[in-house]
């Protein structure tokens, strides 16, 4: 062994820079997020947080409207309710927003190239933002706002009609084993006959 070689060769605990590759796991992570965001449970998990969601909305309308009819918006419960009902709100804007982000990493820009995935995007971003503001000056611009965040109600259709999509896909595949099986019992019972 000669001064110039390194003692345990020559690349022993260097990392070559240029053979080194951060795609596979990329490719990995979004492999399976796509696999998580296209989930049944996924699916489910989000309509019931909608639901939850436009309910809070509704019910912070309500309230407010009642309580202004009654001129009772200063009873000690009002407050704290609509407190309560703006906490959820920013809790499941922020929910929704990082399913957007996860929703586009999984499929990349493809993903808007649906109108109602686009739609549904800045409807999510313009609802957090609005959340956001709601605490400040810009409560009653606001308010208005959050008339789209019922837009949700279409994604809850969305969301049933990718079930119902799935489910038929589930059906056409037993419905094709099926009449391939059919198939082969009909060419063994022609056969039969034929001899």
């Amino acid at each position: 062994m000669s001064d110039n070689e390194p003692l345990l060769g020559q690349n022993a605990n260097t990392r070559d820079e240029d053979s080194w590759d951060w795609r596979p796991g990329y490719h990995r992570a979004q492999e399976a997020t796509a696999s998580l965001m296209n989930s049944r449970a996924k699916h489910w998990l989000v309509l019931v947080l909608i639901i939850l969601d436009v309910a809070g909305i509704l019910s912070d309308i309500f309230i407010a409207l009642i309580t202004c009819e009654l001129d009772v918006e200063h009873d000690e419960w009002v407050a704290p309710t609509r407190r309560g009902l703006a906490i959820l709100s920013l809790t499941l804007s922020s929910v929704f927003l990082v399913e957007l982000i996860m929703s586009v990493f999984a499929d990349g820009l493809r993903y808007f190239s649906s109108w109602l995935h686009t739609f549904d995007g800045i409807v999510i971003v313009v609802g957090f933002a609005v959340d956001l503001l709601e605490h400040n000056t810009a409560g009653e611009i606001a308010s208005l706002i959050v008339i789209l965040r019922l837009w949700r109600f279409v994604k809850i259709v969305d969301e049933f009609s990718v079930e119902a999509e799935e489910r038929a896909e589930g059906q056409t595949e037993e419905l094709r084993k099926r009449i391939a099986d059919l198939e082969t019992q009909n060419a063994a019972l022609e056969a039969q006959i034929g001899r």
